[in-house]
């Protein structure tokens, strides 16, 4: 069969079993398939060593990983010392009360106040340069082989009043000296702030394209002589709009998200996290969402979940961070594997890794041990969350091989 999971494709129905349970075809060609069987499956699932042995081996992708959520204690301590920002403690274990979600944190207020201190550190482009590198090579540490880091220009730029071009491009020089270090391929995508407007956001529009149309040359001369391997990417190929969507709807952004899509800009909106699924329903039909972050609450209206399925729109689902934030009430009532068994090319992300202090192994392993997924499931969400990457074409299909076959390894060693 075709290789599925490219964002905006159609979707697929799973399979029923002899049991009469839905069931997965593979995300993948029939020459590319995973390869584990459900006894070998159970094996490692019952041996929570094992489990994690191979969680810890399979290369991972993240489409949904904050910038400023990603930055760890230690590198806030590092950076606050080069610059001479107050800290409230001076040792990465007491810091992480402040930075990190942790048990006594129990709302979206709770959660947001995190970012107090992390907005303080962007107070030059040297500075903005030097964490976005560290966030590559932070990422090494997870076996991610590809990701997207998006960020709000303004929001970075606003505390120390740098000019929003100089953010942009010190981000890039810091993401491409990671890639070269660690050999991850990174997209980039801007965010609009939800409450800065629709005069702002079509500000941040305009200048999201001239980066992406910019980068989309780079690419074509840099990849003219064919591609063998990816190495590296760092560039912007995509917009978002995120923060309070309690607050503030999507409706009025939709004229601006219509003239990224003319304009060849991919488009991946939060929505159905704090709002409903009517939110879910505004960010695909009236805002040309290709992809979802999170989506969660999309299963309040069946009917709209089931046309997700079916035209293979991804959710970049973030299960810690869906608790975290009062999305969901549980790990175990997180609609991950619900969205998978119907077909959905459900995909497992980090959100803010540093500040709900988790990484993708830990999101894997609860993904498992919590959540109802079998490690074949997860393997199978990483190549959807490859396949829904925004990047070029050729590129996307070297690093969906090349994880594929990843994951066919580590399996065989199991």
């Amino acid at each position: 069969m075709d290789r599925i999971g490219t964002a905006g494709g159609q979707g697929y129905h799973p399979v029923a079993s002899s049991q009469g349970k839905a069931h997965h075809e593979d995300p993948c060609r029939e020459s590319d398939r995973i390869e584990l069987s459900g006894e070998r499956c159970a094996r490692v699932e019952a041996d929570e060593a094992l489990l994690e042995k191979a969680i810890a081996r399979l290369p991972k992708v993240d489409i949904h990983r904050h910038l400023d959520g990603a930055i760890r204690p230690q590198t806030i301590l590092r950076v606050a010392g080069k610059y001479g920002i107050p800290l409230p403690a001076h040792t990465a274990e007491t810091l992480k009360p402040y930075v990190c979600v942790t048990d006594k944190d129990k709302t979206l207020t709770d959660f947001l106040k995190k970012f107090d201190i992390i907005s303080q550190l962007f107070v030059t482009p040297e500075a903005v340069k030097d964490i976005s590198r560290q966030c590559v090579l932070d990422a090494k540490e997870e076996n991610i082989k590809a990701m997207e880091l998006r960020f709000s220009p303004e929001i970075m730029a606003a505390p120390a009043g740098l000019d929003l071009r100089e953010v942009m491009d010190a981000v890039i020089e810091g993401v491409r000296e990671g890639e070269k270090e660690t050999g991850i391929v990174v997209s980039l995508t801007s965010v609009i702030p939800r409450h800065g407007g629709v005069i702002n956001a079509k500000m941040m529009e305009d200048l999201t394209e001239e980066y992406v149309k910019k980068g989309a040359l780079q690419w074509e001369k840099e990849s003219s002589g064919g591609l063998s391997a990816p190495s590296g990417f760092g560039k912007f190929t995509s917009l978002d709009l995120a923060c309070d969507e309690s607050k503030f709807p999507a409706d009025p952004y939709a004229p601006v998200f219509a003239e990224s899509a003319q304009e060849g800009i991919h488009r991946t909106l939060h929505a159905g996290e704090a709002r409903g699924a009517e939110s879910v329903r505004v960010a695909l039909h009236e805002c040309q969402a290709e992809r979802i972050g999170h989506g969660v609450r999309v299963f309040e209206d069946p009917e709209l979940t089931r046309e997700i399925v079916e035209k293979g729109i991804p959710l970049e689902m973030c299960p810690t961070s869906n608790v975290q934030t009062g999305a969901v009430s549980s790990l175990a009532g997180h609609p991950l594997k619900k969205f998978y068994d119907m077909g959905g090319k459900a995909t497992i992300n980090t959100d803010d890794p540093a500040v709900c202090d988790t990484d993708l192994n830990k999101e894997y392993l609860k993904a498992i041990k919590d959540m109802g997924c079998s490690l074949r499931d997860v393997e199978n969400m990483i190549v959807y969350a490859i396949d829904a990457m925004f990047l070029p074409p050729a590129l996307k299909g070297i690093l969906h091989r090349e994880i594929v076959k990843e994951i066919n390894l580590v399996n065989s060693r199991l």
